[in-house]
Parts: C-alpha cells; structure tokens; sequence
C-alpha cells in the first residue's frame, strides 16, 4: 500500500480493492436494487391491502409468512444502502436510497401493526390451540412473546400511527450522526515534527498516545474544541432522543425508558448488580488512572495524559493480513470448523478495512447485518493491537450471525440484544489468551496488557449509564436539558468515576465525544457482555463448557428467552458474580502493568 493507515486517510479509490467490501454481492448495481424495490413495495402494498387476517392457525401462520418473507427482503435492501452511506457520508444518492428503504420498512410495519393487537385479542385457549399446530411451530417463540407483551401493546390504530411516525421519530439520532459526521470538520494540529496532522474519531486516540505532552494537548483540545463548535444542537438533539424514549416507554405503559429497554428479558436487578457493583469498586479503575502520573511531567494529570502508552518500548505493528491469521488462530478452542467458518468469511470480500475520506468515522468499527444479507464489518484499522481487537470483536458478531441465520428461521434470526455482545467479548477473551501465550513476542506482553485493560469497558459503561440515569431522571421529572445542564450532569459523574484526574471546566463538555445516536442505554450491553464473555472463556478454559454447547447458545439466536440462554452459559448476573469476576480480572491487569 502507498499510504500508512496509522496516520494517513486516503482517498477510497486508492485503496486496493482487497481491503473494501464489495455491496455488490448484494444486488449488481442501484439498477437491480431498484428492481427488487419495486418488486418489495408492490408486495407490500397487496400485503396491507389483504388486512391481517387471523382468523385461524392457517391464515394466522400465512400472513407471519408473508410479513417475514417480506421483511428479510427490506433489510437486504436497507443494507445495501447503508453499505454506501458507510463508506461515503457525502454520497447523497446513496442516502435517498436509504432514506426510501426506510420508509419501504416503516409501510411494511404499518401493514402489519395490525397483528400483534389481534392474537392479544384472541381467547386463550383458543391462541394455545393456534400453537398446538405444525404450521405455527415455527412462531412459538413470537407468540409467546407478544402474549407477554400484551400490557404494552396499545390498539391498532395507535400501533399503525406510531409506524408511520417512526421515521419522523427518529429525527434526533440523524441528526446526532450528521452533527458527528458530516458537520465534523477534522481539525489540523502541528506535530513535534512541524508536519500537520488531521485530528478525526479515529486518529486522535492514536495521537493522544504520543510522548510529546504538549502535542497531545493540542490534539485533545482542537477536537474537543471542534465538537463543541454545535455543542447546543447536539445537547437538543440529544434531549429530544432522551425524551422521544421517555414519551414512548410511558405510552406503552412501561415504569421508565429503561424498563422499556430492558423489556423484561434482562431484570433491573441484573442491570443494578453490573452498574453499581462497578460504581461501588472504583479502586482498580483509580489505581491504574494513577499510573498514568508519569507521563505528567510533574504537572496534574490531565485526560490528555491517560492513553499515553505505560509499557515499555514500541507497540507492535499488526498488518491486516496477520490480524486476520491471528483472528482465526485466537478462537481454536470454538473448534475447527468454527475456525474454518471464520477463515471464509475473511475471504468473502465483506471487510472495510481502513479508514478513508468521507467514511463513518464516530466508531472504530461495527457489524452490519441482516438475515439474508449476511454480515459486512465496517473497521478503520490502524495495524495496531487496539485495532486487533476491534476486528477480533466485530468478527465475533459475525460468526453469530453466520451460525445462526444457517439454524433458524427469519423470526429467530436475529440478535437476542441482552445476550448480543457475549459472542464479541469471548472472541476478545480468547485472543488475549492466544496473544499473552505465543500469538505475539514476548517483549509485547506489556502492551497486550495494556490494551485489554483499555478494551475491558467496564469503567466507561458504568460511567456513561450512570450519567444517562441522572439525564432520564432529569427528563422525567420535566426539566429543560440545556447544554450547560448536560455538562453539569456529566461534569458530576466524572467527578467520581475519574477522581485521580485534575478535571478542568471544558472536560464536563465530553459527553459530545459519546456515540449520542445510539440508544442512550446501549452502554449495559457491554457490561452484560464483558462481565459473561470472562465467564464463558473462563468456563472454556476448565472444560466445565463445551464448544458445541457455546455453539448451541450462538446457533439459538432469539428462538428461547434470554434467561434460557444465560442458563446455557450458567451466567446470573443478579448474583453479582459475573461482574465480581471481571473486576478481579481488571484489578489482575492492572498489577501487573504496576
């Protein structure tokens, strides 16, 4: 390659085609895309004229039929379309696209909102008598489901007029994601050396590793400086987002935007047992903050200070090409065929390796699915170990999909989104197993170390639940979430999650630096994550868990309960275990890197 990806973002035309991924496995061109959207909404339009008839099991299981087979065909079509909006923000005919896709998706809900309503209505032994059939075996899990979810159901046309507003409804995060994105003008900051460089999502944690103090300074103060520059449109934006979740949590009748979240598949006191059990044992997580006082000069410890890097001597430099061999290697104890799924994947040309000019770049990278489409991973890879592991984690997501998009059918294919990240924390586990046991030199333990420590998002999940708790109940109780309230609030929890920091005024503006599109509860995922992936590799290593049986757990994908598959994996987070074992883990870490 004629560029270095550590530093440099080159033009998407200049990377060899190996090192894109390739839409076009989807549909030959915008040509056929529009051909099969034409075909989708044509049917769409006959499935809302048809109504939703329930009237017996038959009906009942050919009008799921129908919905499911149309609804795989959307998503591929919404895929197609994010694939190129991913990869060129400025590529505004791939966002009308996109914009059409979703509104295709939002019809096809509507035509549906019907059905739910009407099995809730039904006679329950009459619904029990439905599911005794063949024709519905398929749907177990659904209809139980939406019999649980009866008390948050409203009527049909409450259901069809709030598909139809979804779109709108959604304003907030686009919004949030073009503040980030395309309204982000990536600040240019002189190094030691004289040269400029552009400080973007993806660089400046790079940058903030160098050993000048001064220059991580100025990298840290130009971005954030860069982001606060639509500070009040992104504190609006993000309360509407706050507060759209509010409105529709208590519409549905749920206690609060979290319980709606959590949906009864993951209990408050599992969420309570992960967030607090963090926020009560801080020690760890301060000790190794305090570590970072030697890159200080003497002066205070600043947050500019805390990525330098503490291990001795250079980091190692992973080109792509071994990432991918490490990758395959980390997760031999998932068996061979696990590894030999893996190994087609990276050659199925569905990897956006680096990072270019007008790609998303508010993430390090991300896994973009769908049932029919398959998975596509989007990276901005630096050839560096932070990099590694998040491909490796990233790869995790997709193997899920693989095993079990292959194993059930459209209604279960997807990711149970309590259990989501495991699959992509145990792929971490399992390669810092493999790096700290040979897959790298020696001389490299130090910085394996210390990049697990930074991976392990245990601090940071806790830190950033803790502020959206106090943003949801500031939302709740009516006030007004001005920019300043919002750097007020995060300027609180930082206060304790990063006590040994000297914290400056502009540091409460961080909340800008967070993923705000997002769900604003997204962060327990994590948590849920981390704390079960430890056990499981854990578990793994003793043999007290097989690979067919994490197997079995990744082949499941959401035809069971939640609990039933943490049962599979004999994780209770309400027990405080799973987090009291990463803990451990962390506070291990950071004794050795002492």
């Amino acid at each position: 390659m004629e560029f270095d990806p550590a530093t440099e973002v080159p033009e998407r035309e200049s990377v060899p085609a190996e090192y894109r991924w390739n839409p076009d496995a989807l549909f030959d061109g915008w040509g056929d895309w529009r051909r099969e959207y034409d075909r989708v909404s044509a049917s769409v339009d006959s499935y809302a004229a048809d109504g939703d008839p329930v009237t017996g099991a038959g009906m009942l299981a050919e009008t799921l039929d129908r919905y499911n087979a149309l609804h795989e065909r959307v998503l591929v079509l919404h895929m197609y379309a994010y694939l190129h909006v991913l990869q060129d923000r400025s590529d505004d005919h791939a966002k009308t696209r996109l914009g059409e896709a979703e509104d295709l998706e939002s019809r096809l809900e509507d035509a549906a909102s019907g059905i739910e309503p009407a099995i809730q209505a039904m006679d329950a032994d009459r619904l029990d008598a439905f599911c005794e059939t063949n024709r519905l075996a398929t749907y177990d899990r659904y209809l139980d489901d939406v019999r649980r979810q009866v008390e948050h159901t409203l009527s049909p046309e409450t259901e069809s007029a709030l598909a139809k507003l979804e779109r709108p409804l959604r304003s907030p995060a686009r919004v949030l994601d073009t503040l980030t994105n395309e309204a982000f003008d990536a600040p240019e900051v002189e190094r030691p050396d004289g040269e400029t460089v552009a400080v973007t999502s993806h660089t400046r944690t790079r940058l903030l590793r160098h050993e000048n103090r001064a220059f991580r300074e100025r990298v840290d103060r130009a971005f954030l400086a860069e982001l606060a520059e639509h500070r009040h449109a992104s504190a609006q934006a993000f309360a509407d987002h706050v507060e759209r979740g509010v409105v529709l949590a208590d519409l549905r009748g749920y206690d609060s935007s979290l319980d709606a979240t959590l949906g009864g598949g993951f209990s408050v006191a599992g969420y309570e047992a992960l967030v607090d059990g963090i926020r009560d044992s801080l020690d760890p997580f301060h000790r190794h903050l305090e570590q970072y006082r030697g890159a200080t000069d003497g002066d205070d410890l600043r947050l500019w200070d805390v990525q330098v890097s503490l291990a001795a001597g250079e980091s190692p430099t992973i080109p792509y090409e071994r990432a991918c061999d490490l990758a395959v290697e980390a997760v031999a104890p998932l068996g061979e065929a696990y590894q030999n799924r893996l190994a087609e994947f990276l050659d199925s040309d569905r990897v956006d390796v680096f990072e270019t000019e007008r790609k998303q770049s508010d993430m390090r990278a991300m896994n973009v699915t769908a049932d029919g489409g398959g998975s596509f991973v989007h990276l901005n890879y630096k050839n560096d170990l932070r990099s590694l592991y998040f491909f490796v984690h990233e790869l995790g997501h997709a193997m899920h999909q693989s095993l079990y998009s292959e194993a059930q059918a459209h209604v279960n294919a997807s990711y149970p989104g309590h259990v989501v990240e495991i699959p992509s924390f145990v792929h971490e586990a399992l390669l810092t197993d493999h790096l700290l046991s040979g897959g790298v030199d020696a001389r490299y333990r130090d910085h394996v170390v210390e990049t697990v420590l930074g991976k392990l998002p245990l601090r940071v999940g806790a830190q950033w639940s803790s502020f959206v708790r106090a943003v949801h109940d500031a939302v709740e109780s009516g006030e007004h979430l001005s920019a300043e309230r919002l750097d007020e609030l995060y300027g609180d929890v930082q206060s304790e999650f990063l006590a040994p920091v000297d914290l400056e005024p502009r540091d409460d503006h961080r909340w800008l630096v967070q993923q705000l599109s997002r769900d604003p509860h997204f962060s327990y995922r994590y948590l849920v994550g981390i704390c079960g992936a430890l056990t499981v590799a854990d578990r793994l290593r003793s043999g007290d868990l097989s690979s067919e049986t994490y197997r079995g757990f990744l082949r499941a994908g959401e035809s069971e309960p939640t609990g039933a598959l943490f049962e599979r994996l004999d994780l209770d987070y309400a027990s405080g275990r799973p987090v009291k074992r990463a803990l451990d883990t962390y506070d291990r870490y950071v004794d050795e890197l002492a």
